[in-house]
Formats: C-alpha cells, structure tokens, sequence
C-alpha cells in the first residue's frame, strides 16, 4: 500500500510541476488529497487472498473409504487474509457472522475435527468451529462499532478428508454459504483447498496357454493367467470361433470345435483392471471306437446266414 501511495505522490507532483499558475497548483494538490483520502477509505488497493489448505493432492488411493487402508489426510492450514481492512464488510457489533465451506464430490471431511484462530489486534473478538462430514461452519464475532479498524486473518487448522470412491481427477474445497460477505471470495469459486488421489499404476494380463483338449463330456479350457499388478478377480469368457457356435460365456466349452477365451482382471486399490488379449484354443474330436463282439460256440450248417457278430 504504502509503494502505491509513493506512487501515486510522485505522480501528481511531477504532474504539478508542469503548470505554473498558483490557482493550477492549488488544484492538484487538493485533488491528490482526495485521490489519497480515497485510497486510504476505501482499500481500493487489497482485497481478501486465500492460502488454499496442503496437502490434498495425491493421496494414497488405499486411504479411500473402502480401501485397504482407509483414513483421513490432514490438509495443511486454510489462511483467510484482508487486504483492506473493510473486506470483512458486512460485521455488525456483537452479531455473530459465518463462512460455511463445503467438500467437493466424492470427497468428506472429518466431523469435529479442526480449529479456527484469528489474528490479535484486529476487529475480530471471537471465532468458533464447527466441522461435520459436509460442512465447515466457522463463526466470527466483533465487539467493536467501526469493524473496519484493523486487519484480520483466519487460519483454519486440522481438516482431514477422505475420498468417498476412487474418485479422479483434482477437486477444490469451496465457500457454499455463510452470512459474512467479504471482498475477493467467490462463492462456488475460490478455491481453499485442493483434493485428488494418486493415479493408479497399470495392470497387465495374459492367459496362459493350456491342453490340447479332446472331447471328454466335460467343459473345458484355458483358467489360468500371469498378472502383474492389480490382485483384483479374474473373469473368464469363452466364445465360439467361426465355425463353432458358442455364445460368450464364463462357463467353458464341452463340445469339439475352435474357442478363444479372454480373461477380465478387476481393479484395486492401487492399480488399474485390464484385459487379457484372446487366445485361441481347440477341443478336439475324441476318435471312435467299434466294438465287435461274436458269439463263442460251434455253428452248424442251416442253410440260413448265421450272425454270431454284433457291434
């Protein structure tokens, strides 16, 4: 502020410098006076800036709700800074004024956990904290008539959170609501505090081949397959190939003919899910088998064709 005020000085008087009339300089000078008065009245220069909490980024996608290791991250501290001591602009004396912060989607705070302090010196008397799942509510008082004395600054502290899903992509803590208007904060937009988790790592798979496979009566087929990653379920799907006819199905085939199986590895916590490319496989035609049998004994001649084979 005071740079700028030097500034502005410096201005005007090189600016004055340049008429030679007294009536010329007397005007200018009462002008700067203004323009000073101005700026010290109404803070034209500062508006309210936000140090956004840390620590919110990348977090461990175990820590999840749900997860292997489910819990909350600590953000670091959320500051709320005047820059003019009017931003705080709608105090009234002993009333109680509130800032309510929200998490974004998929996203909780930890209910009562955290604090709230204010600068010493300023216009604030009090301030109160009330943290629940949804909701940061704090509270600020003044005891004083003109709330436009001093600077104030609120420093939340303590907030944890915890992804609600493997949500992606980087989210931001909001104002939602709150009777305190102050100069620079957006509601919906300024951003006091920035969440995401860590991307998951790729998996792979791959089917092992299996067999040869002969006609039995029984299903089957390829079932097992080297992962490298997620330790997710693996699904198996088998399908007919042309011109065997087999709709896709987790149960494997019985009858002759040429398949391919595609194995489906679900995610976890840390790594992605993937798809195994197909692998070809055939159940072979089982070879026939005659059976004859012939009746032991001695034939006598009859005249008539005597068949003592059957099959």
């Amino acid at each position: 502020m005071e740079s700028k005020i030097t500034y502005l000085k410096d201005f005007f008087n090189n600016f004055i410098q340049k008429f030679d009339t007294k009536r010329n300089t007397t005007f200018f000078k009462v002008f700067l006076t203004l323009c000073l008065t101005f700026v010290f009245s109404t803070g034209v220069w500062g508006q309210t800036t936000v140090t956004p909490g840390s620590g919110g980024t990348a977090i461990n996608p175990q820590w999840a709700f749900g997860g292997t290791s489910a819990q909350f991250a600590t953000l670091g501290s959320i500051v709320i800074t005047e820059g003019d001591k009017a931003d705080f602009s709608n105090m009234v004396k002993n009333n109680n004024s509130t800032i309510v912060l929200s998490p974004p989607s998929g996203w909780n705070f930890q209910s009562s956990t955290g604090n709230i302090s204010h600068s010493s010196g300023g216009d604030l008397t009090t301030s109160s904290i009330a943290v629940t799942s949804t909701t940061i509510t704090i509270t600020v008082l003044s005891d004083k008539t003109n709330t436009a004395n001093a600077f104030d600054v609120l420093t939340i502290s303590g907030i944890k959170v915890q992804a609600t899903s493997t949500t992606s992509g980087i989210v931001n803590i909001i104002r939602s609501g709150g009777t305190l208007s102050i100069n620079g904060v957006t509601n919906g937009v300024t951003n006091f505090g920035s969440l995401s988790l860590a991307a998951k790592l790729a998996s792979t798979i791959s089917v092992n081949v299996a067999g040869p496979y002969t006609y039995s009566g029984s299903s089957q087929g390829p079932s097992t397959s080297t992962v490298t990653g997620s330790t997710g379920a693996v699904i198996y799907s088998y399908y007919g190939v042309s011109p065997t006819t087999y709709s896709a199905s987790t149960t494997k085939p019985t009858d002759a003919g040429s398949y391919e199986v595609i194995a489906t590895l679900a995610s976890d916590d840390n790594y992605n899910g993937a798809v195994s490319a197909p692998l070809s496989f055939t159940i072979g035609k089982a070879a026939s088998v005659t059976t004859v049998t012939i009746a032991a004994g001695t034939f006598t001649y009859t005249g008539s064709a005597i068949t003592p084979a059957s099959v």
